[in-house]
């Protein structure tokens, strides 16, 4: 659980903002409501609420930004991982 509340949604030079800054995290059980997917396949969504007081253009920008910059870093991986990959071909 310290996993998940622990994970960083925005850095800015030394300043780290986490889950739990942001959210109640809570470990329960909820029966799935329905299926996400994209092209036919599998996928994740997330559900996210605007808090009373808060400003929802900052919100919907901040969830932007997050979701471009982990996707960046998503590709980055993918990316590294198919080069890996590659190089343990066996040449012929």
């Amino acid at each position: 659980m310290e996993d998940i509340e622990t994970l960083p949604i925005k850095v800015s030079g030394n300043s780290v903002v986490t889950l739990k800054d942001v959210a109640d995290v809570s470990l329960t059980f909820k029966d799935r409501g329905g299926y996400s997917r994209i092209n036919g396949q599998q996928s994740l969504s997330i559900d996210v609420k605007k808090r009373i007081g808060t400003n929802i253009i900052d919100t919907v920008t901040d969830i932007r930004e997050m979701v471009e910059e982990k996707f960046r870093v998503f590709l980055k991986v993918l990316m590294l991982t198919l080069f890996v990959m590659i190089l343990s071909l066996p040449f012929k």
